[in-house]
């Protein structure tokens, strides 16, 4: 009940967040596209940002529960490697309008781009991803499960001579205790219990694991070919954390808390 009010809450027409299509100045820089739609570099009061936008011609009563559950979340959460959600523009028309805070690129694109991240960058973005997902599975009341990691929904950011990490998209989240739909997200990161409702926060770790070892090889992850593509980790400490995060029992991973302690003295 205190979901369900909490979610219906954040729509009131009141919120600051929601904001007038005029305050947004789209560009033709298109940064990203999918099947929902697309996103595109914008401007709002003055800043650089992201929008997100949803292809009119492709909305339903599915698309519109995700882009709600997005929303949902992103007005809850608030942490320095979570993607800062911003605004949403004509929130009640067909083609609503997210408006976030802009990055460099998807980490999907710049292990397309790079030949190799080397050792230091990697555990820099691991634990950045980390840290967000130790926020939401810390999250209280009720833990909330990301249920979509995945190298495209990790936006970087340049600082210095090291790349960042954000978590973002947040379409499949869901809180623990709810009522947790089967199969969400990229089906090459996905959990074995990601097929059933028994889904815990060890949803997202085993994912991590999967981001882990495609950070280190540079190879799209493939179910078939897991414990192949782990084996080619050239970095023992980071594919025995790996090994521990895609464990076929969630009982047996570790939490992201864990790994934090694992990774904290890596990275100085």
């Amino acid at each position: 009940m205190e979901r369900a009010r909490q979610t219906t809450d954040i729509f009131r027409g009141d919120q600051p967040w929601m904001i007038s299509r005029d305050e947004i100045k789209l560009s033709d820089k298109v940064l990203g596209t999918g099947a929902w739609g697309r996103v595109v570099e914008g401007n709002f009061r003055g800043t650089k940002v992201a929008v997100k936008e949803i292809h009119e011609i492709i909305q339903s009563a599915h698309n519109r529960l995700l882009f709600d559950r997005e929303i949902t979340f992103a007005t809850l959460v608030r942490h320095p490697c979570i993607l800062q959600f911003l605004a949403v523009a004509e929130y009640r028309t067909s083609k609503p309008l997210l408006v976030a805070e802009l990055m460099d690129m998807s980490l999907s694109q710049l292990v397309r781009d790079e030949k190799s991240l080397g050792n230091r960058f990697i555990r820099i973005l691991a634990l950045d991803v980390a840290y967000g997902l130790n926020y939401l599975h810390c999250f209280r009341p009720n833990p909330i499960l990301h249920r979509d990691v995945n190298s495209g929904n990790v936006m970087v950011w340049r600082q210095g001579d090291k790349w960042r990490g954000k978590l973002c998209d947040f379409g499949s989240a869901e809180f623990m205790g709810s009522k947790m739909s089967e199969n969400p997200g990229n089906p090459f990161y996905s959990a074995p219990e990601a097929s059933n409702s028994s889904q815990s926060p060890k949803i997202d770790v085993y994912s991590f694991g999967v981001l882990l070892c495609e950070l280190c090889i540079n190879q799209t992850p493939n179910p078939d070919e897991r414990e192949r593509q782990i084996a080619l980790m050239w970095n023992k400490n980071l594919r025995d954390l790996t090994e521990q995060c895609i464990t076929k029992d969630p009982s047996r991973r570790s939490t992201m808390s864990d790994f934090i302690t694992v990774l904290e003295p890596m990275t100085m």
